[in-house]
Formats: C-alpha cells, sequence, structure tokens
C-alpha cells in the first residue's frame, strides 16, 4: 500500500461494508441480481473553515449601528464544485485531519485537484454566507481555512442497457453523497404484476389483502399530479379484479 502525502482523513467505511451498502440499495429499488464492479476510490479536496457572521441594527435617532445577531459556525466549500457542504466540515477537527494519506490494497485510488485557490474559496464561502444569513459581505469573517482530501467510494452501475448511473458513497461516514443513493426504482414489468394479481386471486385469502392494498393505493392512483410507478398497469389489474367480481356474482349490471 502506497502513501501519498495529503492532508487528509482516512478510509473508515471500508471496501465491504460499501458493497454490502450498495446492494442492499438495488434490493430494496427492486433491481435484483446486478454486477456491482469494484468501485474507485476518489479523493476529493474540500476547504474547510469557520465563520463568523453578524447583523446590525441602528439606534433610534443615531447612525449609531450595533449587532444585533451573530452566528459562529464551521463549513467547507467543495474545491471541485465550489458547493459549500457542513456535512463535510463536520468530519474535520483538526485532531482527525492526517498529513497522509494511505492507499487501501487493491483499489484504484484518483485524486480530484482543486479548481480554485484558497484566496478564491475564501472570497466565495464569504459571499455564500452573507446570501444564506442574509447580511452584507462585509460582516461575515472566514477563519482557519484549510485544504483536506475527503475519501469517497465511487460506483459505476449499469441497470440496463442506456441506463448506467455513479453512485458515491463517502468513505469516512459511509453514507450517500446527497443523503440518497440516487437509485431509481424498479417496479415490476406488466406481465409479473398481472401474474401475481391471477395467482393471488384464485385463493380467497389473497382477497382480503387486495382490497386493503388497493383500497389506499387508489388515492394515489387517480391522482395526476402524483406520480405513480404502474399506473398504467394498475388500472388493468382494477379491471381484472372487476371481471373476477362480476364472474363470481359479487358484482352484478343493473
Amino acid at each position: 500500500m502506497s502513501k501519498r502525502l495529503l492532508p487528509s482523513l482516512p478510509v473508515k467505511f471500508l471496501l465491504d461494508e460499501a458493497n454490502a451498502l450498495i446492494l442492499d440499495e438495488l434490493d430494496a429499488a427492486n433491481w435484483g441480481e446486478i454486477d456491482v464492479p469494484k468501485p474507485l476510490l476518489e479523493l476529493v479536496p474540500y476547504y474547510v473553515f469557520q465563520y463568523d457572521s453578524y447583523s446590525e441594527v441602528e439606534e433610534e435617532g443615531t447612525k449609531i449601528r450595533n449587532v444585533d445577531v451573530s452566528v459562529q459556525g464551521v463549513s467547507s466549500v467543495n474545491a471541485v464544485s465550489n458547493a459549500l457542504d457542513d456535512v463535510v466540515a463536520e468530519l474535520c477537527p483538526p485532531e482527525l485531519i492526517r498529513g497522509e494519506f494511505t492507499d487501501p490494497k487493491d483499489v484504484s485510488v484518483n485524486v480530484k485537484e482543486p479548481r480554485f485557490s484558497l484566496e478564491e474559496a475564501k472570497s466565495s464561502s464569504q459571499i455564500k454566507i452573507a446570501a444564506h444569513e442574509k447580511v452584507p459581505r462585509s460582516n461575515v469573517h472566514i477563519l482557519g481555512m484549510r485544504l483536506v482530501y475527503i475519501p469517497f467510494w465511487e460506483y459505476g452501475i449499469e441497470l440496463e442497457v442506456d441506463n448506467r448511473i455513479r453512485i458515491r458513497v463517502n468513505a469516512v461516514t459511509g453514507e450517500f453523497e446527497g443523503e440518497e443513493s440516487g437509485i431509481p426504482y424498479q417496479g415490476k414489468t406488466k406481465t409479473e404484476l398481472v401474474k401475481e394479481t391471477l395467482s393471488d386471486l384464485q385463493h380467497p385469502s389473497g382477497w382480503a389483502d387486495y382490497i386493503v392494498h388497493f383500497g389506499r393505493d387508489l388515492v394515489s392512483l387517480f391522482r395526476l399530479d402524483k406520480e405513480h410507478p404502474n399506473r398504467g398497469v394498475m388500472v388493468v389489474i382494477l379491471l381484472i379484479i372487476a371481471f373476477f367480481l362480476l364472474v363470481l356474482g359479487f358484482v352484478k349490471f343493473p
């Protein structure tokens, strides 16, 4: 295992754990057996810093301005995308930052280069925080900014032909970048749903389940402003149920 002289955080969420997380997410999204290739470990640069900001209020009848509300906090800015990220900042107290990074065994490592300098990052962060806190830029002070590399597991997964997605997992926390995996839900095919319906409706015990299930689902099914993963198929299934009710005599035409 080689070492790189980079201010960085170590990998705490290991490769096996990341693989298990991805497989669980794919299974939960109903994708079944999907080939999950070995991920790349990417070191992403962030500028981590503390900041102070304050708003002012003018004394009545004077031009004297006093501090009204002051805010202190920590944040970071992605040195590639220029996006603020408070989560990464919480991971980086000075005592946890190491001066070198040890490459995991048998894993390809890609080091992303910063797209802008520390001074540019300070200026950009000052503007962004001022906008967030709704104060003038001059009322925001950036303190102790430093560059830190954060490791991410990056997966390129082909769900189906022409449907390839990228998934990034923070290799320190084990959380998905952006809080969610981004794996779309794979609904069952029309054939699968119709076969299941016909099979279940052959047994009396299946009717109770379908009455409860479809009664709950009808609300979202017929709301056109809400997305439904199998709207067309559900209508077909409802027609099948109506046919069964007609045949069994539960429903009669006038």
